[in-house]
């Protein structure tokens, strides 16, 4: 799952590196991959529109036949094209992070085989719902924030999602705070991340997707 952040602290080249690393994911599907792909929310879980791809299978996948390769490259090619139409118009309005992973949660549960992977193409800046990391909003809340959610029973449900972040910055103290935020925040939610999938630039997708 490819969750975009189109949000207006995203400048132009990372909309790049966005585009960049959907192609690579793209081209690391297999058979019978399915891939979702969202535009991060702006506040609260409406008007979600997923796109959905489903990669066409094989009848032996280590040893597939010519023409069932030929349908993955197709499927691969017009899953990229579909993108496409996620980057247009202006930036959006507000980060509702929160809610996403909400909307993730409905997404993947009960994938197929249980095995799930989560890609956030984000800065990882919540801001919406009264809730704001950038450095001009509130401060980034803590683990008593958190326990409260769970609590309450707010928190996303994201059993075994295994998660990878590109586009954080993690060379300031904030930017080590809204890391460790989110680290937590997915282990609450029964979700990996590993701090080694936390990037804000990679030159190959493959270095932070679940293996």
């Amino acid at each position: 799952m490819l969750v975009i952040d189109r949000s207006g602290s995203m400048d132009e080249t990372q909309a790049r590196q966005q585009r960049h690393l959907i192609s690579g994911v793209a081209e690391a599907l297999s058979f019978g991959d399915r891939l979702i792909v969202m535009v991060a929310h702006r506040s609260g879980v409406k008007g979600a529109s997923p796109l959905v791809v489903q990669m066409p299978g094989a009848r032996r996948a280590d040893r597939p036949l010519s023409h069932e390769e030929r349908a993955l490259r197709t499927a691969k090619r017009l899953a990229i094209q579909a993108t496409d139409p996620l980057f247009r118009g202006g930036p959006v309005p507000g980060t509702d992070l929160l809610a996403t992973l909400h909307t993730v949660s409905d997404l993947v549960d009960g994938a197929p085989g249980g095995r799930v992977s989560l890609l956030m193409l984000s800065d990882m800046l919540q801001c919406a719902e009264g809730v704001c990391f950038e450095r001009n909003g509130q401060a980034v809340p803590g683990s008593k924030w958190i326990r409260a959610q769970q609590q309450q029973g707010t928190l996303p449900r994201l059993p075994g999602v295994c998660v990878a972040v590109v586009g954080a910055d993690a060379s300031t103290t904030h930017g080590v705070r809204v890391r460790n935020f989110w680290s937590a925040y997915f282990q609450a939610a029964g979700a990996r991340l590993d701090t080694t999938r936390w990037r804000h630039v990679v030159a190959d997708v493959n270095a932070v997707l679940c293996a």
